[in-house]
């Protein structure tokens, strides 16, 4: 069975972006996507369906009364204001704003977490970033984000790309409480005198939340002379000072994380909306969901204005369990999202059968923009295109195949390097991937052998014996992998399969010492002919032939 629906608001019959739709019977979830709407497949007729939604009271629904019911309306849980005694000063609420920094919670938690990303031009989607991975969570803040998996497409608007490269890093930049240069002031920064003086308090409503303690709503404005700070909205559990949700904007702000690539385009607009929301656990928050919403104007080196709105998702949907991750060690830096999803083969199984979280019907419009044939994907995006000239990366991650890897020339002076000790000039870098998914009774083992563009570096100019020796301690990692592929065949237990990866990934370096001492580094002819003889028995590629090495003799 299948239900798409739209949940509203009882009172105004507005849409409710972003609420929680929990399947109780299957364990399943989504949330409602930015227009109210939500999709849920595979429903049995006697499965219970829970919607929420912060300020909302709970509504349970059985499934078999679904099909009648394609709007569903949440009952707002907000009492009537005489009830609640404000002094004239609002001393009261600058004391429960000002207090909510004493409700952090001590203890990081990792949950499983979605991140999606969607960015437009004139209506038309030019980018999306989808991924799972663990999220690491230090109460009201994110810590960081470990990649399970992910994709990414990217579609040009007359000729040109917005790409956001690492966004998801803007989430964990933003903190609650810490001021930080990328971001304009919340009232939470600041101390109580400070926050007196700088923004005006005002009660909008109060109601009893799910403790039966009182959440006090409260919206925040900037003082005259104060502009660029954050205006917004906070819901405040009043019992234990805990920040239930809390809604942060600023049109045209001078201070963001943002930055042209190149420094050629000029930004002359940013406006940005930002929407947390956390979980109790153990009498502590942590994040539930984060939902930022940004508007960027660019004016390029020749004049034409270019207005781009982005919407990023992260949703913390299970505290209780974390994703087995890869085996692969990510690369740290700039273009973080890009270059992680870059070193991870696509995983058609992972993305066919991953259905524990997910806005489906979100989802079901990424498919059709991935499917496009205009869109670059993850697949095409890394590989020599039309668009990026040789590829989107000057230096990107590589996927072993045959065909053989190429460095370019060095434009330094080789001189500099010659008090260097030779072993010390060069460093080749590939590692083994592993992912390991079980998914709907289904286990999939997933492994590829990567060249790492990040860690490898070679100065010494590019000799037919030098590119014969890259190709094949390539060839040489790929051998292993096929080794460790064909062992884990199979095998159905987790710790199984990860003990023969750690076994066979440290008899690696201990070959990989051995090829680098016997090969040097492509001059000694005796130790390259056998190693490539074992090569070519193992993969049937002849590095010495393809390169024309020692031909004269």
């Amino acid at each position: 069975m299948h239900f798409t629906a739209i949940i509203l608001d009882t009172e105004s019959s507005e849409t409710i972006p972003y609420a929680a739709v929990y399947n109780k019977t299957s364990g399943r979830a989504t949330l409602s996507n930015i227009e109210g709407y939500f999709s849920l497949d595979r429903i049995s007729l006697n499965d219970t369906l829970i919607l929420s939604f912060i300020g909302y009271r709970k509504k349970t629904i059985i499934a078999s009364h679904l099909n009648l019911e394609k709007q569903i309306y949440l009952i707002p849980k907000i009492e009537l204001l005489d009830q609640v005694t404000v002094y004239a000063d609002n001393t009261f609420l600058y004391h429960l704003v000002a207090s909510c920094y004493k409700s952090r919670a001590k203890r990081s938690k990792t949950a499983k977490t979605y991140y999606m990303l969607k960015s437009t031009v004139n209506d038309k989607q030019v980018e999306c970033v989808e991924n799972y991975c663990n999220g690491h969570f230090s109460g009201y803040n994110v810590d960081h984000l470990d990649l399970k998996n992910g994709r990414i497409a990217l579609s040009d608007f007359e000729n040109r790309f917005f790409v956001s490269t690492e966004s998801s890093k803007a989430l964990y930049l933003h903190t609650l409480f810490k001021k930080n240069d990328y971001f304009p002031v919340s009232p939470f920064q600041l101390k109580k005198k400070k926050l007196k003086n700088q923004y005006d308090l005002a009660l909008v409503s109060k109601y009893v939340g799910e403790d039966s303690n009182t959440i006090y709503i409260i919206d925040f404005t900037p003082k005259e002379g104060f502009r660029m700070a954050f205006n917004g909205r906070v819901w405040i559990d009043s019992v234990d000072n805990r920040i239930v949700k809390v809604k942060l904007q600023i049109p045209n702000s001078k201070v963001h994380p943002f930055i042209p690539h190149g420094n050629v385009d000029s930004l002359v607009q940013v406006n940005m909306n930002i929407t947390k929301t956390y979980y109790e656990i153990e009498n502590q928050s942590y994040v539930h969901s984060i939902d930022f919403d940004y508007l960027l104007s660019y004016r390029t080196m020749e004049g034409s204005l270019f207005t781009v709105n982005t919407n990023a998702i992260l949703y913390a949907y299970d505290y209780t369990e974390s994703f087995v991750l890869p085996r692969f060690n990510y690369p740290n830096g700039s273009y973080e999202d890009y270059r992680k999803i870059n070193a991870s083969p696509y995983n058609t199984f992972f993305w066919n059968n991953i259905d524990e979280f997910g806005m489906k019907d979100v989802q079901d419009k990424n498919n059709l923009f991935i499917q496009n044939a205009s869109t670059l994907t993850s697949e095409t995006l890394f590989l020599n295109n039309a668009f990026f000239g040789k590829n989107f990366f000057e230096h990107p991650y590589v996927f072993w195949s045959e065909n053989r890897i190429k460095f370019r020339e060095e434009t330094t002076d080789f001189e500099d390097y010659t008090s260097t000790m030779p072993s010390e000039r060069y460093h080749l870098e590939a590692q083994i991937y592993l992912d390991i998914n079980d998914l709907n009774d289904s286990l999939n083992c997933i492994t590829a052998t990567v060249f790492d563009p990040v860690e490898t570096f070679y100065h010494y100019p590019i000799t037919n014996e030098g590119l014969a020796f890259i190709n094949m301690y390539f060839d040489l990692i790929e051998i292993h992998r096929m080794e460790i592929a064909q062992e884990l065949n199979g095998l159905n237990k987790l710790e199984q399969m990860m003990a023969i990866y750690d076994q066979k990934t440290g008899q690696l370096k201990n070959i990989s010492r051995r090829f680098f001492q016997e090969v040097q580094r492509g001059t000694n002819s005796d130790g390259m002919l056998k190693w490539n003889d074992f090569i070519q028995r193992k993969i049937g590629i002849d590095n010495v032939a393809l390169f024309n090495l020692y031909s004269d003799e």
